[in-house]
């Protein structure tokens, strides 16, 4: 078992096979107080916290949150919910909490390490910024669309032809160079450290878990336009299975010892720090091969420099990097801004640190940091970017921030943000499936002028039902303190689209078989056939594939030699 291995790493005494869970989440004697409109005070003892919420709770839900900071967050600190928060099981989506180097609790993140957005620019191989032309374009982005499908890897249904590693060097290469055996070495002692058989070659293994989004949460892979119609890709992703693996080790070694409820203390706060550094790593660099490989198969810019060098010279971002051209953090939009993990920020004319946890939110400095906050598909995205060089906080990874040996502090004084991450679910996935239908989503994506793939597991996130509108999320974001930002609007969203829900696929069969291919073609490419294999006789399925290999192959003699 990965955690037993665990302990024994860590040098751990031995413990029982059966891993104990703490039942009881309640905190005995907690009292909670209203402190204002939208604040509340949580007292147990003589101990207390602050709770701001930019969500309004009903009477449950502000129970549940007391009891989660209580437990969780330092004494003395402030936890905050964030415009998009929404309560998924026994944790907040939107919830950002201070927490100690030396505790930690893992299971706030879960197994969504490093789950975050990453912004990529759409650049032809002469260095242009593609940028969308007026008038119909429908055409064009059910070409893009087709071909996101094609370059990305979804469960055990991978297209043919995928090199999982082929832009993994290259996608490093955003970060430097000599990061990539550095970061490798880091993956090697995590897997040691749990037990994980990967045969010897760390790459390889790695590499199965590349160039995908993944179906769980609302992954997904857009090409959106920017104030300016310049195209980027969109990336929203977290650390795969790898993450998974890692948190269930971890998980069950908290609940096997002393520290209980998946609070990691000593040895495995040590270890959590290190392995979600690695981890997060790992999903900033897969979101970059994510569009790296539909790049490639769209015959567009795919070098680290010539992305980068189009990214600075965008009217986007290039008034940040001309007021503060040699910090990095500029450039973090491009590695990808992470809504899941840990966050620490330093300010080393104090020699202070800040340590701060979120899940399903963001934390940026002040001082140079880009974020971007995803809308509900169709109204896109909001990038921004913050430059003010007076500020002393900067972030650094969590196991270098613990190693300097800096007094923690539990505020910043404004020297940080605080935002949601996206726009919010309404309502469940199981919820908003009921209520929807795959021509409410078609109906959708015409009405916001939009390509989106129709296939069995999108039918929960429709769009209409299951996500707060944008004017919810905007009026919180620290837009009027940005140096640049833009509303990216989306031209073409992907989501994995599997379901194992036999009903589902049926209904998205009948739907597909409805459609009149002849009438409108684009929709061979929008529909995900792949998907609806089984539920759809193998005649007809054999007539749609073809038809939409024939439109296909029209497009790519059409837009490939065009753009390449």
């Amino acid at each position: 078992m990965s955690g037993a291995c665990l302990l024994k790493t860590l040098g751990y005494d031995e413990h029982s096979d059966v891993a104990k869970t703490e039942l009881a989440f309640e905190v005995d004697g907690l009292v909670v107080t209203s402190d204002g409109p939208s604040v509340w005070r949580i007292d147990v003892g003589l101990s207390s916290w602050r709770l701001e919420s930019k969500v309004v709770l009903n009477d449950d839900d502000l129970k549940m949150c007391a009891h989660i900071v209580a437990r969780m967050a330092p004494v003395g600190s402030t936890a905050r919910l964030q415009a998009d928060a929404h309560r998924a099981g026994t944790v907040f989506i939107g919830l950002v909490l201070n927490f100690e180097d030396t505790r930690i609790p893992v299971n706030l993140v879960s197994a969504d390490i490093g789950c975050g957005l990453t912004l990529v620019p759409v650049v032809d191989r002469q260095g242009r910024h593609l940028t969308e032309k007026p008038g119909d374009n429908k055409e064009y982005h059910s070409y893009v669309l087709a071909c996101i499908r094609r370059s990305l890897k979804r469960g055990k249904i991978a297209e043919k032809g995928l090199t999982p590693n082929e832009f993994l060097k290259q996608a490093s290469a955003f970060y430097g160079d000599s990061e990539l055996e550095t970061w490798l070495h880091e993956m090697t002692y995590v897997l040691d450290s749990v037990g994980i058989d990967y045969g010897g070659d760390v790459l390889g293994y790695i590499g199965r878990f590349c160039q995908s989004l993944g179906s769980s949460g609302n992954h997904f892979f857009e090409v959106a336009v920017d104030k300016h119609d310049a195209y980027y890709c969109v990336v929203h992703s977290g650390s795969r299975a790898l993450g998974a693996m890692v948190y269930s080790a971890i998980a069950w070694a908290c609940r096997a010892t002393a520290d209980g409820y998946e609070i990691a203390t000593g040895a495995l706060a040590e270890f959590y720090t290190r392995a979600y550094d690695a981890l997060n790593k790992f999903a900033k660099l897969n979101r970059v091969i994510c569009a790296v490989a539909v790049l490639d198969n769209l015959g567009l810019e795919t070098s680290a420099h010539g992305l980068r060098d189009a990214f600075k010279k965008s009217k986007l971002f290039a008034p940040a990097v001309a007021e503060c051209p040699d910090d990095p953090a500029v450039m973090e939009l491009m590695g990808g801004l992470t809504h899941n993990g840990l966050k620490s920020f330093v300010n080393d004319a104090d020699r202070t640190v800040m340590y701060v946890m979120s899940k399903g939110a963001i934390a940026v400095s002040r001082r140079a940091s880009s974020a971007i906050v995803a809308l509900r598909a169709g109204e896109g995205c909001v990038a921004f970017t913050l430059v003010d060089p007076c500020c002393p906080w900067r972030e650094v990874p969590t196991a270098q921030a613990a190693a300097l040996g800096y007094t923690p502090v539990l505020e910043a004084n404004g020297g940080i943000v605080f935002a949601g991450h996206g726009a919010g679910r309404t309502q469940s996935a199981t919820q908003t499936e009921k209520q929807s239908s795959f021509q409410d989503l078609e109906e959708f994506f015409e009405q916001h002028d939009m390509v989106g793939n129709i296939a069995p597991g999108v039918l929960g996130d429709n769009p209409a039902k299951a996500y707060k509108p944008s004017a919810e999320i905007l009026q919180h974001l620290p837009l009027d303190d940005a140096c640049t930002w833009s509303y990216l609007r989306t031209r073409v969203a992907h989501k994995e689209g599997l379901c194992y829900k036999r009903h589902v696929v049926e209904q998205c069969a009948a739907h597909i078989q409805a459609t009149d291919y002849e009438a409108n073609r684009l929709l061979a490419l929008v529909h995900d056939l792949n998907l609806v294999r089984g539920a759809v006789p193998e005649d007809e399925m054999e007539r749609r594939v073809a038809k939409r290999d024939e439109v296909m192959g029209q497009l790519e003699a059409k837009y490939r030699p065009h753009i390449a």
